[in-house]
């Protein structure tokens, strides 16, 4: 892993220095061609990092304003009928999660840009999300706090641990973050708050939004039996329905976390549209996989990365 880390360090390094001098770089790639992107929430530029799931606004707004001079920027609607472009690779913007800042940061450079995206969406309101607790509670120096209650105080570990547990330790766990975050969730309402239906039922009716399924919690699928997993989807998508989203069975996979059972109950289930992160533990044919855009790198390099379709 360490290594791994230094070998990305340097080539995004050296591609760097290569912007310095000027040197330029293709993003031609086969006509016809289409990458999906995975970004999640957004934070105002003054705003600290507590997490890698976040770009700051001015970042994203250069960004999308990269991705839309260099490739065609497609709705989830031609993606689906695959009415590609034969000139320029094709790209699907979408979001997960569902934060509040999709609507107050992301949605006025969409309009400024007039640029579509797809938000995968929870059925839950103002409800913290544990990995944004636990992001809270490392940026508040409590981890000490976890070592007492779990035996753990290092967050990929403590992360990586929860992940696979039951949904009743899940949400067990969840609530003691609540307890320890308490304090401090009014300084961080822009990392964890979540739309509400009324605000998803408005941005339903814009014409550069579309809204799919993220289940209902926002549970690892894998730890589910066959009842939980059709509660989780179908509570999500009868939410959907409920606003007139047009694709509330399309669905995007918690964490990227699937494997091919789960996916043949969900064909059962007629969730046949699935979309998963390139660094999903498990790999299907049906899934689509999405490249997570990394906050930490030059656009340049990612640009470069999504021409290649992997960092």
């Amino acid at each position: 892993m360490i290594w791994q880390k230094i070998k990305y360090k340097l080539k995004w390094g050296l591609r760097d220095i290569q912007s310095f001098f000027g040197v330029s770089f293709s993003t031609k790639i086969i006509d016809g061609g289409v990458r999906v992107l995975c970004f999640h929430g957004v934070c105002r530029d003054e705003q600290s990092y507590i997490n890698a799931r976040f770009l700051k606004e001015s970042h994203l707004k250069k960004l999308l304003i990269a991705i839309k001079n260099h490739f065609n920027i497609i709705d989830l609607e031609t993606y689906l009928n695959g009415k590609y472009s034969q000139e320029k690779l094709n790209i699907l913007l979408t979001f997960d999660d569902g934060y509040k800042n999709n609507k107050t940061l992301l949605l006025p450079i969409i309009e400024e840009l007039k640029i579509p995206v797809t938000l995968f969406v929870l059925a839950r309101e103002n409800m913290p999300l544990w990995p944004d607790l636990i992001d809270i509670i490392f940026d508040q120096q409590k981890q000490k706090l976890l070592q007492q209650l779990y035996g753990i105080d290092n967050k990929e570990k403590f992360k990586s641990w929860i992940h696979h547990q039951p949904t009743h330790i899940v949400e067990s766990v969840t609530d003691e973050l609540k307890i320890i975050a308490q304090p401090f969730l009014a300084d961080y309402k822009e990392f964890w708050e979540t739309l509400s239906k009324e605000e998803l039922i408005l941005l339903n009716e814009h014409p550069l939004v579309t809204l799919c399924n993220h289940t209902a919690n926002h549970y690892n699928l894998l730890s589910l039996d066959q009842k939980q997993l059709k509660e989780e989807v179908e509570v999500c998508s009868q939410f959907l329905k409920e606003i007139n989203a047009k694709f509330p069975d399309v669905l995007a996979f918690p964490y990227g976390f699937y494997n091919a059972e789960l996916c043949s109950t969900l064909d059962t289930l007629n969730y046949h549209v699935r979309f998963s992160i390139t660094e999903g533990i498990n790999t299907d044919e049906k899934a689509i996989n999405r490249l997570v855009i990394n906050p930490f790198i030059s656009i340049r390099n990612q640009l470069i990365s999504i021409v290649n379709g992997k960092y």
